[in-house]
């Protein structure tokens, strides 16, 4: 359970990751008060200093598949296409999906969502898939959800979404948080599962409990911009760490904007010129400036946005920035080859993939944040597809795209 390549959340509607508005006030009060390890080999060290050179191993996403609703993202093959080709051009590998709770094993529904995740995860880059839940029962739906299914299409992760915090009897809420946490994991041992909680606004005393509780804690950081983020309520980090258990943790940013929020508006007209993944750059950037040993106790996984929906409401008429796309490529036994990628975006950002994997410029592979990647002393392992995800840091078009995928042959028979 200790192992992680990525999540997605599924959660009740209880509760709103985007926040209240009491949520707020309290996020005034709390940040004033202080100043993800990746089992996947293709993942950076969480503990470099050069938060520029991180590659998270989570890059998450609230999806709200719209279950039983005629409008909704399950079951509409145009809406579902151009959700997986997002989530590729933006390398979310982490899928959050909200209000599964009703799901029943047998249901078409069922099978909508089970289509989805197999497509997600063998062709889109997607790694695991969490339920984010509201009540201990809501375990045995997952469950009886992945019984009925095969692997590439069951969940991954149970998660407590349930705001405590914002509860008339918070201390009663708070039980009723641990119990659930409890039952999960007594589920995720049985069923090779993990377990995660979100959380706002936590005290010392309660994120020590959590984190000893859970696998994973998301923390949020709902900010308009990304200007001194990491001190918005930095003391819920320290805290986290005072259980010294090498809690796993990620930052949640919200995309919600003045014309379409249902709560106080956060990053939606911060996106309009700015790329998603710089928050996370200009996060990670002020966590590895912190001098303080508490970090030791920490591991910080990635990031995670709040809300799909409100990404098709940011530059939804962006055009692709990619001008060329690399091309498939044939090889013997211990040759190196080379793919290349253009941009016309002043000041492009490159992500290499292989087969939904982020590259790193280790081994053999070098150039793995520039235009051309190399593959060196190329073997059987080295076949598959590759792509390069690019993004514009231009403020008239910030936006990533993904290239087409390129194919490597490996020729066994070179030579013979």
């Amino acid at each position: 359970m200790k192992t992680i390549l990525l999540y997605l959340i599924v959660t009740t509607s209880l509760i709103s990751c985007g926040g209240s508005s009491g949520d707020n006030e309290q996020t005034d009060a709390s940040s004033s008060s202080s100043s993800f390890t990746s089992s996947s080999s293709s993942s950076s060290s969480s503990s470099s200093s050069d938060a520029n050179s991180i590659i998270p191993a989570v890059s998450g996403l609230y999806v709200f598949p719209g279950l039983r609703r005629v409008d909704g993202l399950l079951g509409n093959a145009d809406k579902e296409q151009i959700f997986l080709d997002f989530i590729r051009d933006n390398g979310f590998n982490y899928l959050i999906m909200y209000d599964l709770n009703r799901l029943s094993a047998t249901s078409v529904e069922a099978d909508q969502l089970a289509s989805l995740i197999a497509r997600a995860k063998s062709d889109y880059g997607v790694h695991q898939v969490g339920a984010a839940l509201g009540s201990a029962a809501e375990a045995d739906v997952v469950v009886a959800y992945n019984n009925a299914r095969s692997h590439g299409e069951r969940i991954d992760v149970l998660n407590v979404e349930y705001e405590f915090w914002n509860q008339p009897n918070r201390a009663s809420a708070f039980d009723r948080t641990l119990d659930m946490l409890e039952t999960f994991e007594t589920a995720a041992l049985e069923h090779d599962l993990e377990t995660e909680i979100y959380i706002g606004w936590v005290t010392e005393q309660e994120a020590v409990q959590l984190a000893h509780a859970a696998d994973r804690i998301l923390v949020h950081f709902y900010r308009q911009t990304d200007v001194n983020i990491i001190n918005y309520g930095l003391e819920r980090l320290e805290y986290l760490a005072g259980a010294n258990s090498d809690v796993r943790i990620a930052p949640i940013f919200s995309n919600e904007g003045p014309e379409n929020t249902n709560d106080l508006p956060f990053m939606g007209d911060w996106l309009e010129t700015h790329p998603n993944e710089q928050a996370f750059r200009t996060w990670a950037t002020g966590y590895h400036a912190l001098d303080a040993e508490w970090k030791e106790s920490l591991d910080l996984m990635g990031s995670v946005w709040f809300i799909y929906d409100k990404f098709l409401d940011v530059n939804v008429d962006a055009p692709n920035h990619i001008t060329s796309h690399p091309t498939d490529q044939v090889a013997c036994m211990g040759d190196t080859v080379s793919f290349s990628v253009a941009s016309y975006s002043s000041a492009p950002r490159y992500y290499w993939m292989k087969d939904g994997n982020t590259l790193s410029n280790e081994d053999k592979w070098s150039g793995t944040d520039t235009a051309t990647l190399t593959v060196s002393d190329i073997d059987s392992s080295d076949a598959g597809g590759y792509y390069a995800r690019v993004i514009s840091t231009d403020a008239d078009n910030p936006a990533s795209f993904a290239s087409e995928e390129a194919r490597l042959v490996v020729d066994s028979d070179c030579g013979g």
